[in-house]
């Protein structure tokens, strides 16, 4: 459980830089290494109230909304080109499959944070 924890933190942290709510990933590993680690139970709830604000921002307006869609979508595409394209730089399907996957992790965490926002109003 260690390692799937500190490996969803560092999948939230590089999502950090999307639109999207990487944070949620962040909480996430946090949560199960909390499970293991003392230590790590002071960090969950400031992280768990941050990524439910970064969630519901990132839904916000229609604007961002339509933009964090576009960049799941353009990761998704980027992942494409780069599986096909091998002469691009770390050009392959291991760098197309992790951009593929980043829009598909970015998309479902969009679509949990729309549901969530539309339940609280």
């Amino acid at each position: 459980m260690a390692i799937l924890g500190a490996a969803l933190i560092v999948v939230g942290v590089l999502l950090l830089v999307l639109p999207g709510p990487g944070l949620l990933l962040v909480l996430a590993g946090l949560l199960l290494l909390a499970s293991e680690f003392p230590w790590a139970r002071r960090y969950v709830e400031p992280v768990r109230e941050r990524a439910m604000q970064a969630a519901d921002a990132s839904v916000s307006s229609p604007w961002r909304l339509t933009g964090s869609v576009a960049a799941g979508l353009f990761l998704i595409g980027a992942g494409i080109v780069w599986g096909v394209q091998e002469s691009l730089p770390f050009g392959g399907w291991g760098t197309g499959t992790s951009l593929i996957l980043s829009g598909l992790v970015l998309l479902g965490l969009l679509g949990w944070s729309y549901r969530r926002r539309a339940a609280t109003r």
